[in-house]
């Protein structure tokens, strides 16, 4: 992380009577303690837009929707937007494109905008985001989540590659409370394997693998996570769905190794419960895709494998027979995280990233 650059916010706070800079935020749960850290410490004024559980593992009519609602409401607050020298969009990309048509409308007329945690899930959006990205000017950025996203959407999506910056999706509020938890009632005693969230997951594969590996697996996803519906588990796995946070954490602090099951590798997905692992000092296993290469380091806080389903019963093996090689990897990954991902360095970054676009 470099250093240096806790005095650059200041600078930025102090011109932004001149030069006003909006920050839009989709609904509170949409990245709260890095909204709050750009109005706090940049000067940004913030427009919130009502929140209709964006966060929450929902249909994507229900996502559809809300984003609608939100539109509506951004539309409605043209008049705080229309004179910003700078628009900062948080969350889903959405709003950072309606910006940017209605700049090409005339209808606003900030100086730059920049799209803070872009991010694409499914390659079926391309061709659209593709044909919504030609609404660029020289002067409008995106800060993206991982190193690997920078030449899939330049390839993909158009975007030329000077225009997107790399900020490391880290921690950025408190510890959650509840996380020196014993293990949840029910657990079995002998230790459990963990896997976790519900978008871009990929969690047939992953029970078919511990129906032979035999050792006990906590799944946790949501309801919409609709292809394990009526399945007919192995009697050593569980699913539990929507729970807590603090009660998702009690289950990865507790557990042996914590697997990521990713279907595909098309940006930003799965670093959430990456980073509850790596705060939790637990190793991790992965697919050796683009956006979890800044995560885990192979072979020194976790595994990162090229077929789940193969490779994994030798990996369980290796832990099984040698547990405190797992704990020494787990360790690594706490370090990672406090090194490149803890709330300090999240924000040492967005400074350096920020203080020479909003100056």
């Amino acid at each position: 992380m470099p250093d240096g650059s806790a005095a650059a916010p200041v600078a930025a706070r102090e011109g932004s009577t001149s030069r006003r800079s909006v920050v839009v935020q989709a609904g509170d749960h949409s990245f709260p303690d890095m909204t709050a850290f750009l109005v706090e410490d940049f000067g940004c004024e913030r427009l919130q837009l009502a929140d209709y559980g964006g966060h929450l593992g929902q249909s994507k009519w229900t996502h559809l929707k809300g984003l609608a609602r939100q539109s509506l409401q951004l539309l409605a607050e043209l008049p705080r937007l229309r004179n910003a020298d700078c628009v900062i969009t948080v969350g889903p990309v959405t709003h950072g494109h309606l910006l940017r048509l209605l700049k090409r409308l005339r209808i606003v007329r900030y100086r730059r905008s920049i799209a803070l945690g872009f991010y694409v899930h499914s390659e079926r959006f391309f061709p659209l985001l593709r044909l919504l990205a030609r609404l660029d000017g020289p002067d409008d950025r995106y800060i993206l989540f991982s190193h690997w996203e920078t030449e899939l959407y330049r390839t993909r999506l158009g975007i030329p590659a000077e225009r997107m910056l790399f900020l490391p999706y880290g921690a950025w509020g408190a510890v959650p409370a509840g996380t020196e938890a014993a293990p949840p009632a029910g657990v079995p005693g002998e230790g459990y394997y963990f896997a976790g969230g519900y978008s871009n997951r990929d969690y047939l594969p992953l029970i078919e693998a511990f129906s032979t590996i035999g050792r006990p697996l906590v799944i946790i996803c949501s309801a919409i996570n609709a292809e394990l519906d009526g399945l007919d588990l192995p009697p050593n796995v569980t699913v539990l769905r929507d729970v807590s946070s603090e009660c998702f954490d009690a289950y990865v602090r507790h557990c042996k190794a914590c697997i990521i099951p990713l279907k595909r590798d098309t940006g930003a997905s799965g670093q959430s419960v990456t980073l509850r692992a790596m705060r939790l000092g637990r190793p991790i296993v992965a697919p050796d895709f683009g956006g979890v290469r800044d995560y885990v380091v192979s072979g020194a806080s976790g595994w990162l494998v090229h077929d789940m389903a193969r490779e994994l019963p030798a990996i369980v093996a290796a832990i099984e027979r040698d547990p405190k090689e797992a704990e020494r990897f787990g360790t690594a990954a706490r370090q990672r995280y406090e090194r490149h991902f803890s709330p300090a360095a999240g924000r040492a970054a967005l400074s350096q990233i920020l203080s020479p676009l909003l100056a």
